[in-house]
């Protein structure tokens, strides 16, 4: 059977692919996140996303029996792409504009095998209630979301108390599409146990 490895160190990645049942080990890329803001907001997670499987991939000592996860998540608010905030107003700012709006979470998920590379992108609708400043101010300095992409994560109470409707996956807004990455998974030659 062929090893999977996920190209990050992201613990709700590494969480959903444990429930999905796959064996896998980490390795975090250190590739570049930068991206042109011009780009197709589609296509922006899904080169972030081959940037951190084609980097682990280049360090796999067994390529031929080796399969890479690179994945990458974006929020876009109307045109304007909501990265990780980089400190508390940053984040109070972001979700601030998500309050009461809906939006859209895009993960791109790019799989890397010897002589074979398979890409997709999954987009979940997302529509927040009106959050008070307090809720928010309360949710920042509780979790502290600055590696989150829109500064949220939906698993934590912020998803409990502001979502109030979800049109797509939610593993989807957490991170990794699993049923869509299984598939591609197997048709890379991974057999599920």
């Amino acid at each position: 059977m062929k090893k999977v490895i996920l190209a990050s160190g992201s613990p709700r990645r590494k969480m959903i692919l444990e429930l999905a049942g796959v064996p896998f080990q980490c390795i975090t890329s250190d590739a570049s996140e930068d991206f042109n803001p011009d780009e197709d907001r589609h296509k922006i997670p899904v080169i972030l996303a081959e940037r951190k499987a084609e980097k682990v991939f280049s360090l796999c000592a067994d390529p031929h029996q080796t399969i890479v996860i690179g994945a990458d998540t974006i929020v876009v608010l109307g045109e304007e792409i909501l990265n990780k905030p980089r400190d508390r107003g940053e984040a109070f700012a972001m979700l601030n504009k998500l309050s009461g709006k809906k939006h859209k979470v895009i993960t791109g998920v790019v799989l890397k095998s010897n002589g074979m590379k398979l890409s997709f992108f999954t987009i979940t609708y997302i529509k927040f209630r009106r959050l008070s400043a307090a809720q928010i101010s309360n949710y920042i300095e509780q979790r502290k979301p600055f590696d989150k992409a829109g500064g949220y994560a939906i698993q934590e109470e912020i998803g409990r108390i502001a979502v109030e409707e979800i049109d797509g996956s939610y593993f989807n807004v957490a991170g990794l599409p699993f049923i869509e990455t299984l598939n591609h998974l197997e048709r890379m030659g991974y057999t599920p146990s």
